[in-house]
C-alpha cells in the first residue's frame, strides 16, 4: 500500500549477489548458474517499491557492528556501514536514508553508537530494551527521543507491544481478522491513555521477518485506512517533537550473550592483521597497480564482513568455518611471493667475498617490496649482510644478492626467508647448505704459519748439518786387545 509509511531495510550483500546472478555466473562444472531471470524480476520489483518508500541500507552483510567494535575492528565496522550505503545506492539507482541506521536487535553500546555517528548516522532505530526499564514512565510516549551520547544523535524507539503483535502475525491460530483486531485494540488503548495528546509510534518487525505473511499485510495498511490513525514517517520528518530524555543507553546482558562467537571473532581479528601485513608489501604507484591491488584486497575485506554477519549469531561453527576459509584465501595470495631454492638446496661459493644469489618470484599482478634475510648467526666461519628492501616486478623472477664472507672452506647450514616490510614471513623459512671452496683469512694464516714453521725447522736442521761438517772428526777409539792368561802346562 503506497499510503503505508514503510521503511525498507535492505542487506547490501543480497543485492550484490542478485546482481551477480543477473549478469550470469559459472558453477564449478563450468555450466551457467540458474536464477538469472528470477533475480532480475526480484530486483525490478524492489526498485519499483523503493521509488515510493524510503530505503535503509544495512551494514554490508548485516555485519554485527557491536561485536566488531568490541573486538577492536572499528575500521571494519565503519567499512561495513559505508560500503552498504554505496552498494544499495548503486544497485537500485536511488538515494538511501544515509543518516539513519538500525543496529541489530535495536540495542547498541556507546562505542558502537560513536562508530555510527562518525559515519554520518544522525538517527538510530532502537528498541525499548536499549533504555532503563520504566524510563519512559507509565504512559506510552512518542517514538522520538534524544540520546545523551553521541552528541546530536536521535533515537527512534519502537513500541514493544506492537512489535510483538506484528512479529507473531503469521502464527495467529484464529485467523487474520482477529490478529488485526488485536493490533488495532493495542493502538486504541495507547490513544485512550491521553486522548488529547498526539503521539507518533514506530513499529519495527523482526529483522528477518517474512513480510509476505498474509496476516501482516492488513496491519501495515491500517494507519492509512482508519480515521483516527494517520501514517507518518517518523524518520523523515524533523519537525516531529522529541522526548526530552529516556536516560542513558543500556546494553542488556542477553544482547552481549547473543553476539558473534568470541573464538570466531579472534580468527577474524587475526585475519585482518595478516591482510594489513600483506597490504604493506604492495607497491601502488600507478592507477593500474591500484586497480590490480583492489582486485585482490577488496574480496578479502568483504569476506571479513560477510563472516561477521549477524546471521551467524548462535551458530559459532559457521563463523569459524568462514574464518578458516578467509585465512586460506589470504595465505593463497601470500604464497604467490616465494623464494625459489635450488633442487638440491645447496649454494656454492668460491671466494671469501662472493655473494649468495637467491631467486625470488612474484606471481602477483602488482609490484611488491620484500626484505631478504639469511640467518647465519649460529654458523662459525660465515657471515652475511643486509640487502634492504627489494622491489619485485609483477609476474617476474628477481635475483637478490646477499653479501657473504667466509673464513674457511666447508659446508654451512643457514636459514633463508623473505619478509614483508611490516615483518610478516612470506612462506616458511628454508634451510639451505652453503658449500665453500675458498680459503678464508684464518685458513690462509694457518697455512702460512705452517709454512713458516716448516721453513724454520728446515733451516735449523740445515745449520746443524753445516756445523757438523766443519768440526774435525774425533780419532777412532781402538778397542783394547784382550790377553788370555797362560795356564801352566800349556
Amino acid at each position: 500500500d503506497p499510503q503505508a509509511p514503510l521503511l525498507l531495510a535492505v542487506d547490501p550483500l543480497l543485492l550484490q549477489n542478485l546482481r551477480v546472478m543477473v549478469g550470469g555466473y559459472q558453477l564449478p562444472d563450468g555450466s551457467t548458474g540458474p536464477g538469472g531471470p528470477a533475480a532480475a524480476a526480484w530486483l525490478a520489483r524492489l526498485t519499483r517499491l523503493a521509488a515510493t518508500h524510503r530505503v535503509l541500507a544495512l551494514p554490508y552483510a548485516d555485519a554485527d557492528v557491536v561485536a566488531l567494535v568490541r573486538a577492536g575492528l572499528q575500521a571494519q565496522a565503519a567499512d561495513a556501514i559505508a560500503l552498504g550505503r554505496r552498494l544499495v545506492t548503486g544497485v537500485l539507482g536511488l538515494p538511501v536514508a544515509d543518516t539513519l541506521s538500525w543496529p541489530i536487535d535495536g540495542v547498541l553500546t556507546e562505542a558502537a553508537a560513536q562508530v555510527f555517528a562518525d559515519n554520518g548516522t544522525q538517527q538510530v532505530v532502537l528498541s525499548a530494551a536499549a533504555f532503563p526499564a520504566g524510563a519512559a514512565g507509565a504512559r506510552t510516549v512518542g517514538a522520538r527521543t534524544t540520546l545523551p551520547v553521541p552528541a546530536g544523535m536521535t533515537a527512534l524507539v519502537s513500541d514493544p507491544e506492537l512489535d510483538g503483535i506484528v512479529a507473531a502475525a503469521d502464527s495467529w491460530p484464529t485467523g487474520p481478522r482477529l490478529a488485526e483486531q488485536r493490533y488495532l485494540a493495542e493502538l486504541a488503548m495507547i490513544t485512550a491513555e491521553a486522548p488529547s495528546i498526539s503521539r507518533h509510534l514506530l513499529v519495527a518487525p523482526p529483522r528477518r521477518w517474512d513480510a509476505r505473511a498474509a496476516y501482516a499485510e492488513p496491519m501495515l495498511a491500517d494507519p492509512g485506512t482508519e480515521t483516527w490513525l494517520a501514517p507518518v514517517d517518523v524518520s523523515a520528518d524533523p519537525a516531529l517533537p522529541a522526548l526530552a530524555d529516556r536516560g542513558e543507553l543500556v546494553y542488556p546482558e542477553s544482547a552481549g550473550a547473543a553476539e558473534l562467537d568470541p573464538v570466531g571473532l579472534r580468527q577474524l581479528t587475526d585475519a585482518v592483521t595478516v591482510i594489513a601485513d600483506f597490504r604493506s608489501m604492495l607497491v601502488l604507484d600507478t592507477n593500474e597497480d591500484r586497480r590490480a591491488a583492489a582486485a585482490i584486497l577488496d574480496p578479502m575485506g568483504t569476506a571479513v564482513l560477510a563472516a561477521a554477519s549477524s546471521a551467524w549469531r548462535g551458530d559459532p561453527a559457521v563463523l569459524r568455518e568462514r574464518g578458516a576459509a578467509l585465512r586460506a584465501q589470504i595465505d593463497a595470495q601470500r604464497r604467490r611471493v616465494l623464494l625459489v631454492v635450488p633442487a638440491d638446496g645447496t649454494y656454492s661459493i668460491a671466494s671469501t667475498q662472493a655473494p649468495l644469489v637467491f631467486t625470488v618470484q612474484n606471481k602477483l599482478p602488482v609490484p611488491v617490496q620484500v626484505r631478504m634475510s639469511v640467518d647465519s648467526s649460529l654458523v662459525a666461519g660465515l657471515s652475511t649482510g643486509d640487502v634492504g628492501t627489494q622491489v619485485l616486478a609483477p609476474g617476474s623472477r628477481t635475483l637478490i644478492e646477499v653479501p657473504a664472507t667466509v673464513e674457511r672452506s666447508g659446508e654451512f647450514r643457514v636459514t633463508a626467508a623473505i619478509f614483508t616490510p611490516a615483518g610478516g614471513t612470506l612462506g616458511e623459512p628454508v634451510r639451505l647448505t652453503v658449500r665453500s671452496t675458498a680459503y678464508g683469512v684464518i685458513s690462509i694464516v694457518i697455512t702460512a704459519g705452517a709454512g713458516v714453521l716448516l721453513f724454520v725447522l728446515f733451516a735449523i736442521r740445515l745449520i746443524r748439518r753445516i756445523r757438523h761438517g766443519r768440526r774435525p772428526d774425533p780419532p777412532a777409539r781402538q778397542r783394547p786387545v784382550e790377553q788370555t792368561p797362560l795356564r801352566a802346562g800349556t
